[in-house]
């Protein structure tokens, strides 16, 4: 399974995460995984076949719908990734 970090998350976002959860049932981290399942393989595509909406976009729109996910920051990390080191 494939991680995510979300980085600078506003505490008001963090909050309407966390009680969004709470009425699911849910841990935070299940409620961000069912947000992004429901947004990215939605009804739209048909059975078998991916979304071709992009994770950003996915993102951005879901921001656009919840408006206190709005401080979310989609920029790229511009550094260059380094090798694990073991030694």
């Amino acid at each position: 399974m494939t991680s995510i970090r979300v980085k600078d998350l506003s505490a008001k976002a963090i909050s309407a995460l966390e009680a969004r959860a709470a009425e699911h049932g849910l841990t935070t981290e299940a409620e961000v995984a069912r947000i992004i399942e429901e947004v990215l393989v939605s009804d739209a595509s048909p059975p078998g076949e991916k979304s071709t909406l992009g994770l950003a976009t996915a993102l951005r729109d879901l921001a656009m719908e919840f408006p206190e996910l709005q401080d979310l920051d989609f920029s790229r990390d511009p550094s260059t990734a380094r090798a694990a080191s073991f030694e």
